[in-house]
């Protein structure tokens, strides 16, 4: 629609303001809309198309919202989807605050919240936000899929908040995160998420939760986060795999987990690349963690008063320390290193509970060190005699070539 028109609709009961035209013919409102059940989605004026299947959603689509305020802090919400089961595509829409938007409800606002629905698609949207707001706020929602969003300045990009329910996987795929305190957030054990191809900039978390299980955080590019590009708490079979992080305080940290996997990720940061504590039945395995550009690395993975944890098949480069170990002696086993190579650390590896440790897999393979000064007579390609960690730590078999190629 080319002319400039205005109207006046009825929207949950309050009257809206939409102006149409301008330069890309979005629909302009700054009030909520608010839909409950499918059959909200049925009278809705803003569905424009589809019939609530999988193969045609209903859809939403075409709009700019300006979140403003009203009686109530949910007045500061875009768009409010509360117990629809049909299916649903959010596309194309542009989230934006009203400056004059009263303090008290600052922290409330959102551009789309998401109560006990399934089946919601958020696509090719935007929300621009000032660090005080959330963009998709998720409660007790299941089959969440959200792609091709761009998040800035948000609270949080997506948080999906404690919720009481088992809730279905969501999908968060290919979405651009920038300047935003999370970019996504999650907290609860009863969601099941997974992450992958995102772009996190200049967010002080990337990726954070608490309490959180059933997550794959995989394929994604994550750089200058102030704090750590993934911070965890409490999370459990958690899968983190082929993730870029670049430039961050801290890498991957993890505190008081369970099951937990961190596979091939390249880790450039000035803290610590990979921080486990509290933790156990932990595999850290085939990650790249380099000093090697202008960033010091403080600490390569660090490890502490965690139990069964393996270590296997990384490539240290370069940092102040390449592993640190600071584990619970009483608990038996704590911590398994092999196979991995350690080059021009300031310090190759630190162990302050050196009885409890393996540096080597007990049989014939221990790890590649930079600094080995040992011979191989027997050609074997293990060292003849034992690297030193330190009196009470050593690699009993060291490796003459690097085994992380």
């Amino acid at each position: 629609m080319t002319v400039t028109a205005a109207a006046v609709l009825m929207i949950a009961g309050a009257l809206v303001a939409v102006h149409y035209g301008g330069a890309d013919d979005r629909a302009a409102i700054s009030e909520t809309i608010v839909i409950s059940g499918d059959a909200g989605l049925e009278s809705s004026e803003y569905v424009t198309g589809g019939n609530g299947t999988a193969a045609s959603p209903y859809l939403i689509e075409d709009l700019s919202i300006l979140v403003s305020t009203g009686e109530h802090s949910h007045d500061c919400y875009g768009i409010t989807l509360a117990q629809t089961q049909a299916h649903l595509k959010i596309r194309n829409v542009t989230f934006d605050i009203d400056p004059e938007l009263l303090p008290e409800f600052m922290s409330d606002r959102c551009g789309i919240a998401l109560w006990g629905s399934r089946n919601v698609t958020v696509e090719s949207c935007t929300f621009t936000f000032t660090n005080l707001g959330k963009g998709i706020m998720v409660d007790s929602v299941s089959m969440v899929n959200a792609s091709g969003n761009t998040f800035s300045g948000c609270l949080a990009g997506i948080s999906f908040e404690d919720t009481s329910e088992l809730c279905d996987a969501s999908v968060l795929m290919e979405n651009d995160f920038r300047q935003c305190k999370y970019g996504i957030y999650v907290y609860s054990w009863l969601w099941s998420v997974d992450i992958r191809n995102n772009s996190f900039v200049l967010c002080e978390i990337g990726i954070g939760g608490y309490d959180v299980s059933n997550l794959n955080i995989t394929d994604n590019y994550i750089e200058d986060s102030k704090v750590a590009a993934i911070s965890l708490r409490s999370p459990s079979l958690v899968n983190v795999e082929r993730n870029h992080i670049l430039y961050s305080g801290n890498g991957i940290v993890f505190d008081d987990g369970y099951l937990i996997t961190i596979d091939s990720n390249h880790i450039e940061v000035t803290g610590a690349g990979i921080l486990v504590s509290r933790s156990t039945e932990i595999t850290i395995t085939r990650n790249e963690i380099d000093g090697t550009s202008m960033l010091d690395v403080s600490v390569g993975v660090f490890i502490d008063a965690s139990t069964s944890v393996n270590v296997t098949f990384n490539a240290l480069w370069h940092s102040g320390v390449g592993i640190q170990v600071l584990a619970d002696d009483d608990s038996g086993t704590a911590v398994v290193i092999h196979h991995n190579g350690f080059f021009g650390n300031d310090v190759q590896a630190i162990d302050c509970e050196g009885d409890s440790n393996l540096w080597d897999d007990g049989v014939s393979g221990g790890n590649y060190w930079s600094d080995y000064t040992g011979e191989d007579l027997d050609s074997d390609g293990v060292g003849d005699t034992p690297y030193t960690i330190d009196s009470d730590s050593i690699d009993r078999y060291p490796l003459m070539s690097n085994p992380t190629l």
